[in-house]
C-alpha cells in the first residue's frame, strides 16, 4: 500500500466522528464533536505534511519501498508519531481527549453501539498508523531511505548494458537539509500542540462549551447574531 491511499481511508472513516454528535445533540455530545474537529484539522494537516516530506526525501510513498527511516530521520519520525497516536485516539494527545468526550457523550445518553463502534474504528485506525511506522520508519534502512541530501540537479540512473537509448529517465535527488528542516517545522510545531492539547485541553473545552449550548438553543443563538 501507499501512505496517502492510507490517510486518503481515514478522511472518510472519521466522518462517523464528525457526525456522531449531530445524532447525539446534548451539550456532552456537540462540545466533543467541536473539540474533535478543532483538533482532527490540526492531526490530518500534519499528517500529510510529514507523508508528504518522506515522499519528497526518498522520491515514492509506497510502504515496501520504504523503511528505518527512524534512524535517518529521527525528527520526522517525531512529527509523524504524535499526530498518528493523535488519529488513533491515543493518550496523552489531543486526540485521546477529543474521543474520548465522543464515546463518554454516546454513552451517557445510552447510545451504545455508536460508542461501542467509535471504539472499534479507533483500534483499526491504530492498526493502520502501525503500518506506516513500521513500513517507513521502523525495519531495515532501504536504499531510498538512505538517500543523502544533495545540492541541486538531477541522479541518473546507472545505464544498462544494452546501450545508451535503454537509458531509464533521471530520478531526483534528495533535497537539501535546509529544505527538509522547512518542511518538517511545521509538522513538529503542530506535533507540539497535539501533545499540548492533550495533557491540558480543560481551558479548550471550557472555551467550547458556550459555543455548543448555543447551537442547542436556536433563539439565544440568534439573539447573539443580531446583536453583533
Amino acid at each position: 500500500g501507499d501512505m496517502r491511499g492510507i490517510l486518503a481511508y481515514h478522511m472518510v472513516s472519521q466522518v462517523g466522528y464528525l457526525i456522531l454528535p449531530l445524532g447525539l445533540w446534548s451539550l456532552a455530545g456537540i462540545t466533543a464533536g467541536i473539540v474533535y474537529m478543532l483538533q482532527y484539522v490540526l492531526v490530518k494537516g500534519a499528517l500529510f505534511v510529514a507523508v508528504g516530506t518522506v515522499e519528497t526525501l526518498t522520491g515514492t510513498g509506497k510502504l515496501k519501498e520504504l523503511g528505518g527511516m527512524v534512524r535517518t530521520r529521527p525528527w520526522l519520525a517525531v512529527a509523524f508519531i504524535f499526530p498518528a497516536l493523535a488519529l488513533a485516539g491515543i493518550p496523552p494527545t489531543s486526540g485521546f481527549v477529543g474521543k474520548y468526550l465522543l464515546i463518554r457523550a454516546a454513552f451517557i445518553d445510552a447510545h451504545w453501539i455508536a460508542g461501542g463502534v467509535a471504539v472499534l474504528v479507533s483500534l483499526f485506525t491504530l492498526l493502520s498508523m502501525v503500518k506506516i511506522w513500521n513500513g517507513v520508519f521502523w525495519g531495515e534502512l532501504t536504499d531510498r531511505a538512505r538517500r543523502e541530501p544533495a545540492a541541486a540537479g538531477l541522479g541518473l540512473r546507472p545505464v544498462p548494458a544494452g546501450g545508451a537509448g535503454d537509458e531509464q529517465p533521471p530520478i531526483p535527488r534528495a533535497p537539501s537539509n535546509r529544505r527538509v528542516k522547512g518542511m518538517i517545522a511545521p509538522a513538529m510545531l503542530v506535533a507540539g500542540a497535539v501533545f499540548v492539547l492533550g495533557i491540558g485541553a480543560q481551558p479548550l473545552i471550557e472555551l467550547v462549551e458556550p459555543a455548543a449550548e448555543a447551537l442547542l438553543d436556536p433563539a439565544a443563538y440568534l439573539e447573539a447574531v443580531r446583536s453583533l
